[in-house]
């Protein structure tokens, strides 16, 4: 049952409010990756000299560059980019972030909580332009945009799922021309019992061959002209009912697919994902 939005948990309110605070701080850190040469230089030439540090403060200053539409000065050369080190900018802002923190924390005073709730403010003024750039750049450059591809509202994902899942089909069905399936079973194993029409049904959906191998001479209802033991399960070193083992006779190379009992969606699974490791297909053979 859900629970209803009138009686939310005050202690799970707190939770989500913290982690977006601390989610916009971290996305501010990451928009001062993309700040301009210009304050990126007076953040360098700030927060790297350390005796500066203590008394002055990038926020401090007033706001200017690309992001608040102001043209960067003509003189700019690759020597000033190059000098300009995002590593050593970051690390002074984390300080800093951490420091007015901690500090508001050990020793809560309003004027510490007020300088730790300015910086996060500013922070949370750059997050907030980063995300609209990252929608700006997305448009102009719709090839980086991973939900065209790998969409996560309801309906594209709907659509998403269904190709994904016809794409599947049709690689089982080709792979299915040059492999088969060994099935081990033994009659009064219940997961056998219960395992049996799941593969009946997997293999007559996708065209695939299957040998079931019974290994008390008994067979069972779906698999009635099975084939007796003669050696088969020593080769394939069985131990445990059912199982389940891919074949190509073409390279005899043999793959264990299932070990007991599984759902017929994990089995598919467990099919592609041979499929998709042709490198599989060769590492073992237990034919002689």
């Amino acid at each position: 049952m859900k629970q209803s939005a009138t009686f939310k948990n005050p202690a799970h309110h707190e939770y989500e409010n913290f982690f977006l605070q601390y989610l916009c701080i971290w996305i501010g850190i990451f928009f001062v990756t993309v700040m301009t040469p210009v304050m990126a230089e007076n953040l360098a030439e700030t927060w790297v000299d350390q005796t500066s540090y203590s008394t002055h403060s990038f926020w401090d200053e007033h706001a200017q560059g690309w992001h608040w539409y102001q043209d960067p000065p003509a003189n700019l050369d690759a020597k000033t980019m190059i000098n300009v080190d995002p590593v050593k900018i970051m690390d002074a802002l984390q300080k800093e972030i951490k420091e007015k923190l901690d500090r508001a924390v050990l020793n809560p005073t309003q004027e510490n909580m007020r300088d730790y709730i300015a910086l996060q403010n500013k922070i949370s003024e750059n997050a907030s332009y980063f995300s609209n750039v990252w929608r700006a750049t997305l448009l102009n450059y719709p090839e980086l945009d991973y939900q065209l591809t790998h969409p996560t509202n309801a309906i594209g994902k709907a659509v998403y799922v269904g190709e994904q899942r016809e794409s599947e089909d049709r690689a089982i069905r080709e792979w299915a021309k040059k492999n088969g399936l060994f099935f081990f079973y033994r009659s009064s194993c219940p997961y056998c019992q219960r395992f049996s029409p799941i593969l009946k049904n997997f293999v007559n959906q996708y065209g695939i061959t299957v040998i079931p191998i019974t290994t008390d001479g008994i067979t069972l209802p779906d698999f009635p002209n099975s084939k007796a033991d003669q050696g088969q399960s020593q080769r394939f070193h069985i131990t445990v009912e059912p199982s389940l083992f891919t074949v190509n006779p073409y390279t005899h190379a043999i793959v264990p697919v299932a070990y007991g009992l599984m759902a017929e969606d994990e089995l598919k699974q467990r099919i592609i994902t041979i499929i998709q490791q042709p490198v599989a297909n060769t590492a073992t053979d237990k034919s002689d």
